[in-house]
């Protein structure tokens, strides 16, 4: 039996699998969320190209049929009234480091991203978010029909100044029906393994019901969901690292950082009470519980943007624009805290004179 056959039995037909590591599958508390997800190793600019004498999968228009497997996906949730995560390995986009010299690397070859910006982009009805790692680090971008130069992005940023009423927040998360080159949002996930100095760090995804804005489907659309927050847990090998507390004084720290989302967030959605905050608190404390990762920070509450859709990561681009305060917190937040020497380093090296006091010191603080 191929590998692949392993597998039939929760992939149903793997014909995909088989042919390019690209399957379906569905959420399993919303059947009617495809989750596509897809090998854009393919698309990869490091990818190396087959043997001559094979068949050259990388050097193909449309590697594996997955582009054409992509669109029958996605008219296919369209005529039923479903929505679609994508999910893959190496992100379209470029991506920036800082690694003992700035690169800012574009992953993908152009034809592929072309095709790919063009084709997701004619779905914005049907596309939730598209979830990426391989970069090592909690990014938050948006695939947009074309780039607006900077001086034309700014210009809109007067509004910024002022708070926005709730209902202004709200608007960026209602789905529209039928309408195309709505900008989507793409988060590309931290890395639990810590081989760059980065904190090792992972996501909990919520979705929600969400609003629906005009729709301009002949049928009635079925209640849409959009992602409505999620929370980051993080594993502090770098950087700051808190003092273990125990007790009285552990439990006065777990109900401080497991408050609630902010009030908008909740405001925004329409979901039934089992989506709601207590519910998210609830599994925040749970896996912190199963696993020594620590809250490292909830999007809604950090940001005060009340869903994590293509609007609103947009507005959290422009911000990052004007906001050194914001600018940190996200820089802090992409490397979980990492890239840093800890705050334990800097407590001994302000305290000590001699090497053996440093290591003394060190292992105090580590007891404790």
């Amino acid at each position: 039996m191929s590998v692949c056959g392993v597998w039939d039995s929760r992939l149903g037909l793997f014909q995909t699998f088989e042919r390019g590591l690209f399957y379906r599958t569905r959420l399993a508390t919303r059947p009617s969320v495809r989750v596509l997800c897809l090998n854009t190793v393919f698309y990869a600019r490091m990818a190396r190209e087959r043997e001559k004498g094979e068949e050259d999968l990388v050097a193909e228009s449309d590697p594996a049929g997955q582009f054409a497997w992509m669109a029958r996906e996605l008219q296919d949730a369209r005529e039923l009234q479903e929505q679609v995560l994508l999910v893959g390995h190496v992100p379209p986009g470029v991506s920036v480091h800082f690694r003992g010299q700035l690169e800012h690397v574009q992953q993908w070859r152009d034809a592929y991203l072309d095709r790919y910006r063009s084709l997701v982009l004619n779905y914005s009805d049907v596309i939730v978010a598209h979830l990426y790692g391989h970069v090592h680090a909690d990014t938050l971008r948006v695939i947009s029909p074309d780039f607006h130069p900077a001086s034309a992005s700014l210009s809109s940023l007067a509004s910024l100044s002022s708070s926005p009423a709730s209902s202004d927040l709200a608007s960026l998360c209602r789905v529209s029906r039928g309408v195309a080159e709505r900008v989507q949002p793409l988060l590309t996930a931290p890395a639990v393994s810590p081989v760059h100095g980065n904190n090792p760090a992972w996501k909990i995804l919520f979705f929600s019901d969400s609003p629906l804005e005009a729709a301009k489907s002949p049928a009635l659309p079925r209640s849409p969901v959009c992602l409505l927050d999620y929370t980051q847990l993080y594993l502090p090998l770098y950087g700051f690292i808190p003092r273990p507390v125990t007790g009285a004084s552990a439990a006065g720290l777990a109900e401080t950082s497991l408050a609630t989302p902010a009030s908008s967030a909740a405001s925004a959605s329409s979901a039934a009470s089992a989506d709601g905050p207590a519910t998210r608190a609830a599994l925040r404390r749970e896996a912190s519980a199963e696993y020594p990762f620590l809250e490292e920070y909830t999007f809604s509450s950090t940001y005060g943007l009340p869903c994590v859709s293509g609007p609103t990561v947009a507005r959290l681009s422009q911000i990052l624009a004007v906001s050194p305060f914001v600018f940190g917190l996200y820089s802090w937040h992409s490397e979980s805290g990492g890239r840093e020497v800890t705050n334990r380093l800097r407590v001994c090296e302000g305290v000590v004179s001699t090497r053996s006091e440093y290591l003394r010191c060190l292992r105090e603080l580590t007891q404790l």
